[in-house]
């Protein structure tokens, strides 16, 4: 079988600040998409739910409270990097994780 990619996305409201870049509290919806690759075939709902299970802990809740003061966006996907090597199925390699929302996106390497 040939190399698959595989990509599930979720989506988390999540608060930042930063008051020397002038946001006192600042919002963003965020869908977050993570991609895997594998050779073998794998049920892309098992890593969808991962994915959601990783990233509610971010949801509605405000990056300094989760990460610490001054997280941001990127913060948080170097957390869901960290958390989905850890919790993905061995078949899968986690290749990156991306955010986006209105206007940008921000793409984590995670291999």
């Amino acid at each position: 079988m040939r190399k698959l990619t595989l990509c599930v996305r979720t989506l988390v409201s999540v608060a930042i600040r930063i008051p020397g870049w002038g946001y006192k509290v600042h919002g963003h919806d965020v869908e977050v998409e993570a991609c895997f690759s594998s050779v073998e075939r794998i049920d892309i709902e098992t890593l969808r739910s991962l994915l959601t299970a990783i990233a509610s802990q971010f949801d509605h809740k405000p990056l300094w409270e989760t990460i610490g003061e001054g997280a941001l966006i990127e913060d948080m996907l170097s957390e869901i990097c960290k958390a989905l090597r850890e919790r993905a199925p061995s078949a899968v390699r986690l290749e990156q994780v991306e955010a986006k929302f209105p206007g940008a996106r921000i793409i984590a390497d995670c291999a």
